[in-house]
């Protein structure tokens, strides 16, 4: 009788076999194809891709994962934490979901969790470049600036490219009123993406700062028409505009600015 039913279980095993294999080939095709619409900067549609990957297969760890990646892209760290949540209860030594779930925790507003989660995340894989740029936004925001740069030097170090890593380091430095150091890292973060909105603005702050306030407006100016919702860069551009005396500009960027104004969504770091 037991050699029945274990004939029995193996016959289930090897008719279903099959189904089981198109099923993981379906999740993976899907996936692929959310990597390449993310990779491009369509999120929403990386979303749907990574949904379908999970139909096909409910453990898809990377799956849940990147789709987390793509709702913290989109400015919803609440959904990206559901995803990210699950890629960890699958893979607890997942150092990737770890650090992006820092990132949802940074977005909250919630510097401790983002700490705890990005530090797990490099003791997990000490290369992991944005878990130190994650820890650098924690750091910073807490007023741990030193460690803010330290996380930054070592993410530049992995990756002489990483493009926010050099923008975080460069607001620490403002921060802690070094503007000409500040200047030299926002002026690599632009070098390296002609297009990063933030980068332009930090600079154009940290040039209202030192007083160059035609400068400071270009600056701004061109983060306005790259982000047209940088609530921060109308702010700073009405502040140089106020300097220089142009007060109708000046209350114009001011209410552009409350209009615009997402913390979420504007933070600099």
């Amino acid at each position: 009788m037991r050699t029945k039913v274990v004939i029995g279980i193996v016959a289930v095993l090897v008719l279903l076999t099959p189904f089981y294999a198109e099923a993981v080939t379906a999740a993976e095709k899907w996936f692929e194809r959310g990597q390449t619409l993310r990779m491009n900067g369509h999120y929403d549609g990386a979303i749907r891709a990574y949904g379908k990957a999970i139909e096909h297969d409910l453990f898809y760890a990377a799956a849940y994962n990147n789709r987390g990646a793509a709702y913290n892209h989109l400015g919803n760290p609440q959904q990206a934490l559901k995803d990210l949540n699950k890629a960890i209860d699958i893979n607890p030594r997942y150092s990737a979901a770890y650090s992006n779930r820092g990132r949802s925790y940074n977005d909250l507003g919630d510097y401790q969790k983002a700490l705890k989660d990005c530090s797990m995340a490099i003791e997990l894989n000490p290369r992991n470049v944005s878990a130190y740029i994650n820890r650098a936004v924690s750091n910073g925001e807490m007023g741990y600036h030193q460690q803010a740069i330290k996380d930054c030097n070592r993410a530049i170090e992995l990756d002489p490219r990483a493009v926010h890593a050099y923008n975080n380091r460069g607001n620490v430095y403002g921060l802690l009123g070094d503007h000409q150091q500040a200047i030299k890292d926002f002026n690599r973060a632009i070098e390296l993406d002609p297009r990063y909105a933030k980068a332009y603005n930090n600079r154009g702050r940290a040039y209202g700062e030192m007083g160059y306030h035609q400068q400071a407006i270009k600056d701004c100016s061109k983060a306005i028409e790259l982000d047209p919702r940088h609530a921060e860069a109308y702010y700073n551009r009405g502040f140089s505009y106020g300097r220089l005396g142009n007060q109708q500009q000046e209350t114009n960027d001011y209410s552009e600015r409350r209009r615009n104004w997402d913390p979420g969504m504007h933070r600099n770091f």
